[in-house]
């Protein structure tokens, strides 16, 4: 069934609700574009769990992605994307490499800096280990200074250690803005929707086709931007017929040295609310005292140890005492258990054809267990 054949006829249908898909959404709105915004994940309200955290942003074949070097990549996957989960630092983009590809930000940065509330932390809300580094590493001589944050401070609240997992407090700001402010302005925001393909017609794309609550559904319009991120959208352009789509994808590795400081009491703070960028070296130096708490080593050790190291390690070795056929067969139980915890967990549909390879892989792994 499409879009169109049920009434519902769209100007624009926009894929992903992260930072790019929220603002072509929002801008589009105003245009008074009929608009569709298609999100993958949920829109529940933002309640700062680590289980919310883990259930959108590291459940393995969801959010969380393993490199074959057992480098952990998560996504954000929910309406407002990854930026519910980022510590809301937002430095300058370079100005200089875009005008190199034609392409000139300048007056959008401005005018986004007057919009949005970008500002360094006031002193209240920079914790105790941020400040003591801030302070150790001016003595050593680096131009260590507090990072401009997107952050509603009159709502932010010190000796809070939810940023990460998603503010509570409406403190931090996402593309769930301007979502809303776009759904407020008639747009359609259709969550539980996963995008398969781009649908095209005489070299145009004219749609997309997505698996909502399990069935396939074809949704039509004049035009359609896909910002589903560089994973996300890389999968749907393969399964479109672009091939190559993400072969050179590339991601910020994070790299976390921590230590202690006797008579320190930290880490219930803003991470990353002081630090130095590198431009040279292409790396930016700052606190991150967060993964010393509770809340931040469960995540921390669900990435890197449930979810990576001791799981694939355990596989891996399983893996070598069986035969090759067996190992075949017993690799195939990962998409099955991951799809299994993503229906039973976290919500998501499966089509009937999704029921059926399901039924046939657990044939398969009880035929060689006979």
């Amino acid at each position: 069934m499409s879009a169109a054949a049920s009434g519902q006829e769209f100007d624009v249908i926009v894929v992903g609700s992260g930072p790019g898909g929220a603002t072509v959404a929002r801008e589009l709105s105003r245009r008074g574009r009929r608009l569709l915004i298609v999100e993958r994940g949920r829109n529940a309200p933002i309640r700062g769990t680590a289980f919310q955290a883990i259930s959108d942003l590291a459940f393995p074949c969801r959010g969380l992605a393993v490199t074959p070097e057992l480098l952990a990549v998560v996504r954000g996957i929910t309406t407002g994307g990854s930026s519910v989960f980022y510590y809301a630092t937002a430095l300058d983009p370079p100005l200089d490499m875009f005008r190199r590809h034609g392409i000139e930000l300048a007056e959008e940065v401005d005018e986004i800096k007057t919009e949005l509330p970008l500002g360094p932390l006031s002193d209240e809300l920079i914790g105790p280990a941020a400040s003591r580094i801030m302070a150790s590493a001016s003595e050593l001589g680096y131009d260590w200074q507090p990072l401009p944050k997107l952050v509603y401070q009159d709502r932010c609240r010190p000796e809070c250690d939810r940023c990460t997992l998603g503010c509570p407090h409406g403190a931090k700001w996402s593309s769930r803005v301007f979502v809303e402010e776009a759904v407020e302005r008639g747009a359609r925001l259709l969550t539980g929707a996963r995008v398969e393909r781009v649908l095209r017609s005489n070299g145009s794309a004219v749609g997309v086709e997505a698996r909502v609550d399990g069935r396939r559904q074809r949704f039509e319009a004049g035009h359609v931007v896909l910002a589903a991120g560089g994973i996300g959208s890389s999968e749907i352009l393969r399964a479109s017929g672009i091939d190559r789509a993400g072969h050179d994808i590339f991601f910020d590795p994070l790299v976390v040295v921590q230590g202690e400081v006797a008579g320190l009491r930290a880490g219930r703070e803003f991470p990353m609310a002081a630090g130095m960028l590198l431009e040279e070296e292409g790396c930016l130096l700052a606190d991150l005292s967060w993964l010393g708490q509770p809340r931040g080593l469960l995540v921390a050790l669900h990435l890197g140890l449930i979810a990576t190291t001791l799981s694939y390690t355990l596989f891996g070795r399983g893996l070598r005492g069986v035969p090759a056929a067996t190992a075949v067969t017993l690799s195939l139980a990962e998409p099955l258990t991951a799809g299994l915890l993503g229906v039973f967990v976290l919500g998501e549909q499966l089509a009937p054809a999704g029921w059926a390879g399901i039924f046939l892989l657990f044939s398969g792994l009880a035929l060689i267990s006979i």
